[in-house]
């Protein structure tokens, strides 16, 4: 078994190419090139992104934390964002109609009892995580989207 192994790395040398400087370089090149080209093509731009179009629908707050901590006082609450601008929502503890505008990835709500500039973290197809302030307390909101329902006022 040792005599295998002993062979393996005698013959490895023979794998690699002759130490050469020239070859080297331009090795280094190809390789730093490639990375930078797979950052560059990874790397998502904001500006990019329609917001707008990604948050229209009905989403439901799955998790909500206050301050740091997890809190309760969410449970049952939904934001639904419809075309022109207006915010169906019971976040502020009964539903009730606003508009809302987009920019970047920040959702500002005209909301009579809770405005606020909702900071969008994350978006996908089904899932959705916003941050923002109200009365210097920090929340954040993990939303999954859900099925438009009858909206109740």
């Amino acid at each position: 078994m040792m005599e295998r192994e002993m062979q393996f790395f005698v013959h490895l040398p023979q794998l690699l190419p002759p130490n050469n400087p020239e070859s080297s370089m331009r090795t280094l090149i190809w390789s730093g090139l490639c990375l930078i080209l797979v950052f560059a093509a990874c790397q998502s731009d904001s500006k990019d992104t329609n917001y707008e179009e990604l948050i229209l629908g009905r989403w439901e707050i799955r998790e909500a934390i206050r301050n740091g901590r997890p809190t309760e006082t969410m449970t049952g609450a939904f934001m639904e964002f419809l075309p022109k601008g207006r915010l169906l929502s019971n976040v502020a503890g009964s539903p009730e109609e606003s508009a809302y505008s987009v920019q970047g990835n920040i959702i500002s709500s005209k909301s009579e009892r809770l405005p606020a500039d909702y900071t969008i973290l994350f978006v996908a197809d089904s899932s959705m995580v916003l941050k923002f302030i109200v009365r210097d307390i920090p929340f954040q909101f993990s939303l999954a989207r859900a099925a438009a329902q009858p909206f109740e006022q």
